[in-house]
């Protein structure tokens, strides 16, 4: 086997696109005179607190399930798996933490917003706004119900991984995180051309909608973070990487549902967080309901990309 094909079995799909996503965005900031910047330290805080939960309990349930097999110390086993286990979760890791500092340039390019056109859209299709809608329905339970589901987007994928590589389940644990990076690389390109940001912010100049209200403060201590923000990243809506991830998610949840133990139950789980998710974005004016179509479509599309290129990247043998 020639050089070329080993290089790129050793490191991966994963790797591989991480490496090209992040040389095109140091491109396009060249061009536009961005200036690249690593902050959001709460950010990489969580992540690696995650993901340090997550080598400790997939090595302690392998070393469990397998110790007859490798006979050797707690200790001697998570040290070789180090190094494999950062390879398989770097680009996840890495990629999260990138495109949460990029969303705030996402005027660089292109700086008219595309939210009138969705408005439009959203009411040719159901001959009302839904945002403005569902909000009959408005009640602080729900309200608080709802924002704890918007925020599992990222959970949810993580969730499914962890449980995946307990599992051993490798294979179908790599292709759900091409899956993954896939959409976020494609959706932050879409961010860049087709900018918009959330109704809440264009619907008060028709409508008067109520004031949503949480019952525990959730909500509000969320939508204060949501609003405070660098006006940037109100340009981050189109499509709804919120329902791509969690779409994502749960395809993959029902794939592989009978892949592992309580696959099932697994797939049940993160389909109610994702349903729930799809609606909040709704309810809590987040979306237009044309971002989560866009967002489907999207995370479609990157499953069965990420399926296609585990098949077609070259082994190892």
């Amino acid at each position: 086997m020639n050089f070329p094909r080993r290089f790129f079995s050793f490191i991966g799909p994963n790797n591989t696109i991480l490496f090209i996503y992040f040389i095109l965005m140091l491109v396009i900031f060249g061009i536009y005179g961005a200036k690249f910047k690593l902050d959001h330290f709460k950010l990489w805080s969580i992540l690696l607190s995650t993901v340090l939960v997550i080598y400790l309990t997939t090595t302690i349930a392998h070393h469990i399930k397998h110790k007859e097999e490798e006979p050797v110390s707690f200790l001697v086993f998570a040290w070789r798996r180090l190094w494999k286990f950062a390879k398989d979760w770097f680009p996840l890791v890495a990629l999260v933490t990138i495109y949460e500092n990029l969303r705030e340039y996402t005027g660089i390019i292109r700086t008219d917003q595309i939210d009138a056109y969705l408005y439009r859209a959203d009411v040719w299709l159901f001959g009302v706004e839904p945002t403005v809608w569902i909000q009959r329905f408005a009640h602080p339970l729900l309200t608080e119900y709802f924002a704890f589901a918007y925020s599992t987007y990222l959970s949810l994928p993580l969730f499914l991984g962890w449980y995946l590589y307990a599992c051993r389940r490798e294979k179908e644990y790599h292709t759900l995180t091409t899956g993954v990076i896939l959409c976020l690389c494609v959706g932050y390109i879409l961010y860049l051309t087709f900018p918009a940001g959330p109704p809440r912010f264009f619907i008060p100049e028709m409508f008067d909608p109520p004031q949503l209200i949480g019952y525990f403060g959730f909500y509000n201590s969320m939508q204060h973070r949501f609003d405070a923000v660098n006006p940037m990243m109100y340009r981050a809506s189109f499509p709804s990487l919120h329902v791509g991830l969690s779409s994502v998610a749960f395809f993959f949840a029902v794939k592989y549902r009978n892949a592992v133990p309580l696959g099932k139950v697994i797939q049940c789980v993160v389909g109610l967080f994702a349903v729930s998710l799809w609606i909040a974005t709704v309810y809590l004016r987040h979306h237009w309901t044309v971002d989560i179509f866009a967002g489907w479509a999207l995370a479609l599309g990157a499953c069965f990309t990420a399926g296609w290129i585990q098949k077609k990247w070259p082994s190892a043998g």
